[in-house]
């Protein structure tokens, strides 16, 4: 028999942590951004006033099934507009989804879907899902029983590389063009400069290093307007303290590129299960013309297949040059399900006016996903 136990006290996350890291090995769709690490990280930094909404489905005994969610009062001027469910991470959280042990997946979105049928809540606005997880295929169908209308749009396209065995193997995969590149940037740089990359990737926190990186990563991104609030202390605070907490688990992958002594290029990358996140890079702009984003581009991937990787995961973004590396399109949805309320009536007849008047301005949370959406590798180094 199946148990739904709901937390909303973020002092009671720690005593999930253990069946959340067994269920993480059984559930299909795990991954970085469903860690306890990440999540309760994410939480910490940008849970604001939202209230803690985590479900977890048990059965004798054993966390089988976890919901992440968070509910929230989404407000104009003050004043409560509707009420969301919405997953924690969201915003700065490449990809999302309902943990569900293999085999038990219906029963247990079933159990959650029967939870969430006695909240109160105007829309459940689930984001970054695989389109081919379970919580995809079944989701819209068991979501009728709380009257709603379901929407299933796509979002995103996260490109991913199936890893060769070796680095040398990898590298015959590359385009003659990409390859005859990397050799070439690397003994033109090399004749000039002396240049070393050095990988961090365990150990106690690389305070010094991470300290230096993000020096740089502001740097590269002062002058953009659209990454404002990605190099503001917000970001900053949130990516130093899941780094630290990633590195001493043997999580964290930081690659910094030196030349002639001085930091010119790092890339920082997650470790987890065979997979290689590659969450940001940077460059200074001063070595702009001397594609170091390539020569450290393929450093990262090389180093990722030697400590064991498969997959290389290039995260939200399709640009053009991913697929020049050979990455292979991964797909994400967003499920949206609303309860027709009067608060959503109106709120839908007040954008509708708007619109027709020619007079809509996004509001603050309208542009929330958007805002917290961190540069992509292509957007913060030249390939």
């Amino acid at each position: 028999m199946l148990e739904l136990r709901a937390i909303s006290a973020p002092a009671e996350l720690p005593a999930v942590r253990g069946g959340w890291e067994e269920l993480l090995g059984r559930a299909p769709a795990a991954n970085l951004f469903l860690t306890f690490e990440w999540l309760t990280t994410w939480w910490r930094h940008y849970g604001g006033n939202a209230r803690l909404c985590l479900l977890g489905v048990y059965e004798g005994g054993e966390l089988s099934g976890l919901a992440p969610l968070m509910i929230q009062e989404r407000r104009l001027t003050g004043i409560p507009i509707y009420r969301s469910v919405s997953f924690l991470g969201t915003g700065i959280s490449d990809r999302l989804d309902i943990l569900l042990t293999a085999g038990r997946e219906r029963a247990i979105l079933e159990t959650i879907v029967s939870h969430l049928r006695s909240q109160q809540w105007d829309m459940v606005d689930l984001q970054e899902i695989p389109e081919d997880s379970v919580t995809v295929k079944l989701l819209p169908e068991l979501a009728e029983p709380l009257g709603a209308q379901v929407e299933v749009m796509p979002q995103s396209v996260c490109p991913v590389i199936k890893l060769k065995e070796t680095p040398e193997a990898q590298f015959a995969t590359l385009g003659k063009k990409l390859r005859r590149n990397i050799g070439a940037y690397g003994r033109r740089l090399k004749r000039e400069h002396a240049v070393v990359v050095d990988f961090v990737k365990d150990g106690p926190a690389p305070t010094d290093d991470l300290q230096a990186f993000f020096r740089l990563y502001r740097k590269c991104f002062a002058d953009r307007p659209s990454a404002r609030q990605l190099i503001g202390d917000q970001f900053a605070a949130f990516r130093q303290e899941i780094a630290t907490r990633f590195a001493t688990q043997g999580r964290l992958l930081l690659a910094l590129l030196r030349i002639d002594g001085t930091l010119a290029a790092g890339g920082l990358a997650f470790l987890y299960r065979g997979t290689c996140y590659w969450y940001n890079t940077c460059y200074d702009p001063a070595w702009q013309r001397e594609s170091i984003g390539t020569l450290l581009h393929w450093e990262i991937m090389r180093h990722a297949i030697t400590v064991g990787c498969h997959e290389f995961d290039y995260l939200r973004g399709d640009e053009a040059f991913k697929a020049h590396w050979g990455a292979q399109p991964r797909r994400h949805v967003r499920i949206r399900i609303t309860r027709e309320t009067p608060k959503l009536r109106v709120l839908r007849a007040g954008v509708h006016l708007a619109r027709l008047r020619g007079r809509l301005v996004p509001t603050a949370w309208m542009r929330q996903s958007q805002r917290l959406r961190r540069p992509t590798v292509g957007e913060g180094i030249p390939q």
